[in-house]
């Protein structure tokens, strides 16, 4: 697999997140139907996630290997376990586009969106996902499986 000019072939994603320590923050919560409980307000990170934390010597490779111009900036590097997931949030404190390369174990994981008033339901297929967004919106990430997570934005 290869995102932008970052060559990740060597690696098989779900040896990235598949046997590391799972992480939780606040209390994991995410509801497929509700929609953020003050969509008016701006959270510029989640509140509350189950999430494995990529090592790294791994995020360091996708980071400086990521598109080094001045519009373009690697953001994170996520694992989700069956299970796990980040709640509503808006990434508003770095307003842009954003654009995350997911790989999902079974395609039983995705994103949430809130919009218009609905809660969009986002899902994966097994393998690479691409998907381009502007913030600050509201989206959430869900997983049923093992779900590997990398983001981009733009100044």
């Amino acid at each position: 697999m290869q995102i932008f000019n970052v060559d990740l072939t060597d690696i098989d994603p779900i040896e990235w997140i598949k046997g590391k320590d799972i992480s939780e923050r606040g209390s994991w919560k995410l509801s497929m139907v509700d929609p953020p409980s003050s969509p008016d307000i701006n959270i510029d990170v989640a509140e509350h996630a189950l999430y494995i934390d990529v090592d790294e010597p791994i995020k360091r490779k996708v980071f400086d290997c990521s598109v080094s111009d001045n519009y373009i900036k690697y953001s994170n590097c996520m694992g989700y376990p069956p299970g796990g997931g980040m709640s509503w949030h808006t990434n508003g404190d770095y307003p842009g586009a954003r654009m995350y390369a997911s790989w999902s174990e079974t395609g039983d994981s995705g994103m949430l969106f809130y919009r218009d008033g609905k809660v969009i339901v986002d899902k994966d297929i097994k393998g690479l996902n691409i998907r381009y967004f502007l913030a600050p919106s509201w989206h959430g990430v869900w997983s049923n499986c093992y779900r590997l997570s990398i983001g981009f934005r733009t100044k």
